[in-house]
């Protein structure tokens, strides 16, 4: 079994967003590794991302994780990829739908329990939105994750 899944979320240098590519592939072992110049916050997002979800109900099993945060010459820093690479995990693991990924732009933290939330992002979200590749652009696009004001909303496994 071997499954590459890409989402977006972006990365502010300076006062500009840059797109940020997440590749998350799984294959059978069980090493997870992180590349594309992560600090150390980002790092630590694999620990939050497994705990938040599992304790929110989706199980993602344990597989050779590679995470690919491109483009590599980029420092990505601070807690915003977590929700990104937390999407990326549960389509990975078919337990949800991979197909309308492309049309978001991802960021938030997440918490142990779930929850997630970022500091006021619309910057983030709206320049990095219109910067996705020309593939992603052609489809209609559905918007930004991110949360701004309201807190309260929770990684979850929605059931048919």
């Amino acid at each position: 079994m071997s499954k590459l899944v890409k989402t977006y979320s972006s990365a502010l240098v300076s006062l500009d967003a840059l797109l940020v590519t997440v590749e998350l592939s799984v294959s059978k072992g069980f090493n997870i590794s992180m590349v594309g110049l992560p600090d150390a916050a980002v790092r630590e997002s694999l620990s939050r991302v497994y705990t938040a979800c599992d304790s929110s109900g989706a199980h993602p099993k344990s597989y050779k994780t590679v995470i690919n945060l491109s483009p590599g010459d980029v420092r990505k820093e601070g807690t915003v990829f977590d929700l990104p690479i937390a999407v990326a995990l549960l389509a990975a693991n078919e337990i949800i739908p991979e197909e309308p990924l492309a049309n978001f732009v991802m960021a938030g933290e997440l918490s142990l329990d779930g929850y997630y939330g970022t500091r006021a992002e619309v910057q983030r979200g709206y320049r990095a939105k219109r910067k996705r590749p020309r593939s992603c652009r052609r489809q209609r696009s559905r918007g930004v994750w991110c949360r701004i004001a309201q807190r309260g909303d929770r990684l979850s496994r929605r059931k048919s």
